[in-house]
């Protein structure tokens, strides 16, 4: 209800003048009363939850996320970017190749190499990356010591047994490092 300011008659919300004295009502008098009013405070309310619905909507993203074509490319996205960077040997790694002076083991559990050498010593063959510039073989002892040694990529690379330690390939790139470890048995 609206009230009057001349008479304090309680007109009805949607009217122009006062039924009692003929006062015409403002704009303003007009919003105020419909503020007091249930229907006001119901408006504002729905007002406040269209806002907090804007805010949630940027905050979850969900303008974005419910359009269908971005729900199939944010499932098909990794998919591709797995299969074009994902494990599995590709040209830029470096690999122990089979050779008559060894077989190779992988234990997939531990993610190993293992050589077993058929003598004391074998002429390692390896695939690297065709931007490598040169080779870093190295022996690590148990006990923490290193042996490293530089090899050119037309010079042989010679692997002794070694009941303990581990050997590290690794080719020497332009644009980054490839590296293989590998245990004799």
């Amino acid at each position: 209800m609206m009230k009057c300011s001349k008479c304090g008659y309680e007109n009805l919300l949607k009217a122009n003048y006062c039924y009692k004295c003929g006062n015409q009502f403002t704009q303003q008098e007009k919003d105020a009363a419909k503020e007091k009013a249930l229907i006001g405070k119901i408006e504002k309310a729905e007002e406040a939850k269209g806002k907090f619905d804007k805010i949630k909507d940027i905050l979850t993203l969900s303008f974005i996320t419910d359009n269908l074509y971005v729900k199939i490319a944010l499932i098909i996205l990794p998919l591709v970017i797995s299969l074009l960077f994902g494990g599995g040997p590709k040209s830029n790694d470096i690999m122990i190749l089979n050779s008559d002076g060894y077989d190779i083991y992988y234990n997939t559990d531990t993610d190993e190499y293992f050589l077993d050498l058929s003598g004391e010593s074998a002429q390692l063959k390896v695939s690297v990356p065709s931007d490598t510039m040169y080779i870093v073989f190295s022996y690590i002892s148990p006990y923490g010591y290193t042996d490293v040694d530089s090899y050119e990529l037309n010079e042989n690379i010679v692997v002794q047994y070694q009941s303990s330690g581990k050997y590290e390939l690794k080719a020497v790139t332009k644009t980054g490092d490839a590296y293989l470890t590998f245990c004799t048995v």
